[in-house]
């Protein structure tokens, strides 16, 4: 699918239309990314919050309480100081 019509997807009624559309965070204007990270679906939210926290340790964070999330999060997130000494410790 071209990125154009994944990016106009952000605000589609279904959910899994929603997600699609983060295949193409790195493309999408601040706007639709903002859009994505208030999305109504929990799952979206955490998508989109998983897609911005590479640069956004205050997104990172906050994926660490979500047991769901916490794996990539490490992974991929960003971490402030206090958070990559608690998990190394």
């Amino acid at each position: 699918m071209a990125p154009s019509f994944l990016a106009s997807l952000v605000r589609h009624p279904d959910p899994a239309a929603r997600r699609a559309a983060l295949r193409v965070w790195d493309d999408l204007t601040a706007d639709r990314r903002a859009t994505l990270l208030d999305d109504p679906d929990r799952e979206v939210r955490r998508s989109a919050a998983l897609c911005a926290c590479p640069h956004d340790a205050r997104l990172t964070a906050a994926l660490l309480s979500d047991p769901a999330a916490l794996p990539e999060a490490l992974r991929r997130g960003l971490l402030d100081r206090a958070d990559a000494e608690r998990f190394l410790a």
